[in-house]
């Protein structure tokens, strides 16, 4: 019973994903973030808030930043007031956020 129960709280909080210009694999990257979610209090306690979410482009380096997926975590459209936090999700399991009010997560 506990099975079910532990089944259905986790697809009630599974991540709606939007890829925008990414053809390369980022389940790794999917998987990251859906565990963050449960981890920062902030995202935990908004998790209702925290049902859609968008992957842009293809995992990358930039300048000083190391090889990367970029993302925006929040609902609806993710515009305006809908959007949380923007983040990147690293492949060692860091997630970063734009929001300074959320923590780094490793």
């Amino acid at each position: 019973m506990s099975r079910m129960f532990s089944t259905t709280v986790r697809a009630t909080k599974a991540l709606k994903w939007e890829l925008i210009g990414t053809t390369e694999p980022v389940d790794w990257a999917k998987r990251i973030m859906e565990r963050v979610v449960d981890q920062v209090p902030k995202l935990a306690e908004n998790a209702d808030q925290c049902s859609n979410s968008i992957l842009s482009g293809n995992p990358h380096p930039t300048g000083e930043d190391p090889y990367h997926v970029s993302g925006v975590i929040g609902t609806k459209n993710l515009k305006g007031k809908n959007r949380l936090t923007s983040f990147h999700i690293y492949p060692d399991g860091t997630v970063t956020f734009s929001n300074k009010k959320l923590p780094t997560v490793k």
